[in-house]
């Protein structure tokens, strides 16, 4: 039951503002089934949920845009991976935070960055989304930003974003099952969750419907200063 509180609640946010389900249900489900099943759990209840979104969304996604910025990710992954090993955690990570944090509070004082159409630029902001995948599983900052800075309207935002969270929940879904991580305990605890993913994303997507442009962006850079706060004091 309190698995499923916590998958619902983390799909509730994520179908409203388009990401931050990794963000919100990993510290929960850790405290309650255990690191070792919560983290292959994620993935595959963040797969299974952005699959569903992608069905939702399917009409509205930039397949083209979408491409280009899982393209880049390609790369990124493994040069991101490297990264780890050669800087050190405790300063790249609040460093994250505090760049995160600045561009909040930027984003709420109207400035505002335009980003090309140009297929370059999707490419760059994959690979940097690839590079914080491969080092910190959390590629969703730089897709956000490029978001924003297309000016994309909270439908094309989710449904863009879906599109490349899913890309890479199955590459890292598929690295788990090599590497012997997705065990019962795993499957029995998404048996419990799939009907808190079903609730999450009709609960979440109705209540965005609701919300006007301009209060969405705000869910939006609240949601990125709770991200930036949690790197700087990781």
């Amino acid at each position: 039951m309190l698995v499923a509180a916590a998958v619902f609640l983390a799909v509730f946010i994520h179908s409203f503002v388009g990401f931050g389900f990794g963000l919100l249900v990993t510290a929960p489900l850790v405290s309650l089934v255990g690191l070792q099943t919560a983290v292959p759990l994620v993935t595959v209840i963040g797969t299974v949920f952005q699959l569903l979104m992608l069905v939702i969304y399917r009409s509205l996604i930039d397949m083209k845009t979408v491409f280009l910025l899982c393209a880049g990710s390609i790369p990124g992954i493994p040069l991101g991976m490297a990264a780890l090993h050669l800087v050190d955690e405790a300063i790249l990570l609040p460093a994250l935070g505090i760049v995160t944090l600045l561009y909040a509070a930027l984003s709420a004082s109207r400035w505002r960055w335009p980003i090309s159409e140009r297929p370059r630029w999707a490419y760059l902001f994959g690979l940097g989304a690839g590079g914080l995948s491969g080092a910190y599983n959390a590629p969703g900052l730089m897709t956000i930003i490029y978001g924003r800075g297309r000016e994309w309207n909270p439908d094309e935002f989710k449904s863009n974003l879906q599109g490349f969270f899913f890309f890479n929940s199955v590459i890292t879904l598929a690295a788990r099952f090599v590497g012997g991580e997705l065990t019962p305990g795993v499957w029995t605890n998404l048996g419990y969750a799939l009907p808190a993913i079903a609730l999450g994303i009709l609960a979440g997507s109705a209540l965005g419907r609701r919300v006007s442009p301009r209060l969405f962006d705000r869910f939006v850079l609240a949601l990125l200063s709770v991200m930036g706060i949690r790197l700087l004091l990781a």
